[in-house]
Parts: structure tokens; sequence; C-alpha cells
């Protein structure tokens, strides 16, 4: 398996310990700048179909706040659903509901059944300006996004999305990372990128109720749900990627894992009141700026997983460092499975 190729590869497996890439022939041969996908049989046909998680081509800095283009779809990029037609997926986004747009800077897809209706919905969670998205499954091959009308508010700039039962009622809650620190020291040596007036323009804009930190999202079962991550004690986990919802210690109970930490954080106030100053200035506008030690100089800080154990009432306890989960480093995404065949689950 190289991995080497701009579009999508998909690997058959041949039942004889190698694989083969079918990408192409199967149709999902895609070049967007693919970050995740999900199988899953929405139609109920019997095979799986899959949606697609794409970020935008362009620049976030050449969007404008007050021109919302999520109708405007990005036929390289944008967010894709393909239905499996024997073997052969079909592009259906637009047919399907889903948006495909140019400002949809995907990071994260988990899929469930929202609503217990036996048809599996989709929450897609979109970095920058643009909301996350919640797609109800219609039964007739479409989806509807309805997440104004179920959630109140949403993480600003979210990562990753995970979808589990954390209260054992049966239905599906909903966890999204954000890049809030945990501690004040380091809440205020970062900038948010978000004040009052930012907020205001969002939801001028059609952006929505958004809001700098991680969201748990518990399922009320009426078509709405209610936000807990402050209340159940995992609003925080510094700059967050991925999120893993499963029971690490098999005691019944949905535990969290968060994988996080930048390798050089952007967002450092020294750093940006460095490459602020009008001396830097000079030297871009001469040709004379060092770009290398630019670069060198973002600040790198190695920072601890986050391994929330459920305590069964609506509250989590870090526990990153009792379960040998706390080594420093910079960590993107995780997988967890019983590698070993002894009944409990391992992570990678």
């Amino acid at each position: 398996i190289k991995g080497d190729k701009k579009q999508n590869e998909l690997y058959i497996n041949n039942g004889n310990l190698s694989f083969t890439d079918k990408a192409t022939e199967y149709g999902l041969d895609d070049r967007g700048l693919s970050t995740h996908a999900a199988f899953f049989d929405y139609d109920h046909d019997g095979d799986l179909d899959m949606f697609l998680l794409n970020n935008s081509f362009r620049a976030i800095g050449s969007f404008s706040h007050t021109m919302n283009q999520r109708n405007q779809r990005d036929s390289v990029g944008g967010h894709k659903f393909f239905r499996n037609d024997n073997n052969h997926f079909t592009n259906i986004s637009e047919e399907a509901g889903i948006y495909g747009s140019v400002i949809g800077f995907g990071l994260g897809v988990t899929v469930g059944d929202v609503d217990n209706d036996g048809w599996q919905d989709i929450y897609v969670s979109n970095d920058f300006f643009e909301k996350d998205y919640l797609y109800i499954n219609q039964h007739n091959g479409k989806f509807k996004e309805d997440l104004e009308q179920q959630m109140m508010s949403i993480s600003n700039a979210s990562m990753g999305a995970d979808m589990a039962d954390i209260n054992n009622d049966g239905r599906p809650d909903i966890f999204v990372t954000e890049m809030l620190p945990e501690d004040n020291a380091s809440i205020k040596t970062k900038t948010t990128f978000q004040d009052w007036d930012k907020y205001q323009l969002d939801l001028k804009y059609g952006y929505y109720h958004q809001f700098t930190r991680n969201m748990l999202q518990l399922n009320n079962g009426n078509n709405s749900f209610s936000e807990i991550g402050r209340l159940a004690g995992v609003s925080a986990t510094d700059w967050s990627w991925g999120a893993l919802m499963t029971d690490l210690d098999n005691d019944g109970y949905k535990d969290i894992f968060v994988a996080n930490g930048i390798y050089q954080d952007l967002t450092n106030e020294d750093y940006i009141q460095y490459i602020s100053n009008e001396a830097f200035y000079r030297e871009v506008v001469s040709g004379a700026a060092d770009y290398r030690k630019m670069i060198d100089l973002i600040p790198s800080h190695p920072i601890s997983n986050y391994a929330f154990h459920n305590s069964g009432n609506l509250q989590f306890k870090n526990m990153a460092a009792g379960w040998g989960l706390d080594e420093p480093g910079f960590s993107n995404g995780s997988a967890y499975g019983d590698l070993d065949n002894d009944g409990d689950l391992d992570l990678v």
C-alpha cells in the first residue's frame, strides 16, 4: 500500500493476504483534499454507501464573512456523498441534499441513528467559520440538514467528532472537539479568533451560535440536544483533533479519548506580536526577511492527550495519567480495537 497518489485510494482485500487499489474502478478516486470518509448503508439496500469529507481548496483568508457561500457547490472539493450501485459508487451529493460548498473545511464526520427511526444520520464538524451540519435521513434517498432546529450552540473551529450513548438511555450523543486550553495561562497566551463582534457577524450571515470550546451534545430523544460540555467537564482539551467515544475500562459506560497537540502553535500571542511589528514588516517589504527563521520561531509545546472516564452521572474525569496515556506529544487521531483478544480495548 503506497498511498502516494493524488487521488483517494480504495484497497480491496483479495483474500490472499494482499490488497489491490480499485478506487478508479469503484468510482472513488476523488482528487479533493479529503480528510475523512464514512461507509454505511444509508438506503437499506444491503451495501455500503460513502460520505466523503473534504477541505476547501481556497485559502481561508480569501473568503468574505459577509457573503455566505454555503450553496455555492465546489466541483473539485466540497463534501460528497456516494451511493453504492452494484460496487460502483455514484456521486449523488446534490440529489441527496448534501452541502458541497467552497466554505466546507470538514475535519470530522460521524454516523449514527440520531432520532432512533432505524435509519443512519450524519454529523459533520467544519473548521473555521462554517457551521457544522446535522443530516437527518429522510428514508427516501435524501437527507435534511437540521442542526439549527436541534442544537442551540456548536463549536466554533470544530475539529474531530464522534457519536455514542454516554448515559445508556439508548440514544446516541455527539462530542465535538475544539481548541480551548484547560489552564488559565494558556488561555491568556493564545488567540482564539472569537469576540463579541465576530459572534454577531456569524449570526447575521447564517453561521449560527458558535463558541470556542468542545461541545458534548446530549440527545434528549425529542429531536433536540442539550449542550453539556462544561457541566460534564470535557469542554477544554487544548488544540484537539480526533475524538473517540468508547468504553475504555469495561465498566459499561462510554469514555472519551481526545488526541491533541500542534507541532507549531500559530495562535501564540507572543509570536503574533513578533511578526506584527514594524521592523518585521520592513524586512518583508524589502525582501530581507528570513522566512526559515520565522517558521523556526513558531512555539512548539508538546501536550498530553485526554482520556475522560465516564462516571455514569454525566460527569467525566481526565484519567490520562492514571491510565498511562499522558505522554506529551503532538497527536492528530486515534483508533481503538481489541488487538490481543483479551476482552478489552487497546488504543493506537
